[in-house]
């Protein structure tokens, strides 16, 4: 039995004891969840939400080397506003923990480090947190692949990506990342996260950089995306 197995076996009945004990929550509704769900959205609001298919997954992690769990629509955009501008760093966790066991379930690709997509030392200090952070951490814990947050920071305040051309957003984030621990990256599979994925300008900068450090292969995994992959 493959190490990648057993602890996606232990993690599934580590977490099918916990939910007996603490039962989860609609992130959306708040009511407890009855049937199994691989969303933490309870099958009335999920009926809502456009969930990318494991085919077209595979197909464009194979492709493009990466992918998104949802369509960003108006659901998924209520729950990344209430994280990102609502205190409300739970949903991210949550949402963190359905990214990993999205990606435990379905086997897509393996690799040796997880890097979530920075924001500025100022923003992250006005919102107490980073959301994208969160997810990472949550999903590392389910891959048993470690997150580093202090290998790539975001040096440049940028303006909010909302409301800018794919021109704009391309030069808006040029230059904004900088990588501390170069050395780290070589040779290595990296796996980015962010939270959602509109023209890639963010992710592609991102990856930029971390290929420049002799990096492998480079994989990213959002939880929502503006298009239909």
């Amino acid at each position: 039995m493959s190490l990648k197995l057993i602890k996606k076996l232990a993690y599934n009945i580590t977490n099918n004891i916990l939910k007996i004990i603490y039962p989860d929550k609609c992130v959306v509704c708040h009511k407890i969840i009855t049937k199994p769900s691989d969303f933490g959205i309870c099958e009335k609001c999920i009926k809502n939400f456009y969930i990318f298919s494991e085919e077209s997954c595979k197909n464009n992690f194979t492709n493009d080397n990466g992918f998104s769990m949802f369509l960003y629509n108006d659901p998924i955009k209520k729950i990344i506003y209430k994280f990102k501008y609502n205190d409300c760093g739970y949903y991210a966790k949550v949402m963190g923990i359905k990214m990993g066991e999205f990606l435990l379930n379905r086997n897509l690709f393996s690799c040796d480090l997880i890097i979530p997509v920075p924001i500025h030392w100022r923003r992250e200090q006005k919102r107490g947190f980073n959301q994208t952070e969160i997810m990472a951490k949550e999903i590392s814990k389910i891959l048993g692949i470690p997150t580093y947050s202090d290998f790539l920071i975001r040096v440049k305040n940028t303006k909010p990506q909302f409301g800018l051309n794919k021109e704009g957003r391309i030069k808006n984030v040029e230059g904004a990342f900088k990588i501390i621990k170069p050395k780290k990256f070589l040779g290595k599979d990296v796996l980015i996260i962010d939270d959602i994925y509109t023209t890639g300008a963010t992710i592609n900068e991102c990856l930029k950089i971390i290929k420049n450090c002799g990096a492998r292969n480079l994989y990213y995994f959002t939880l929502a995306s503006t298009k239909k992959l």
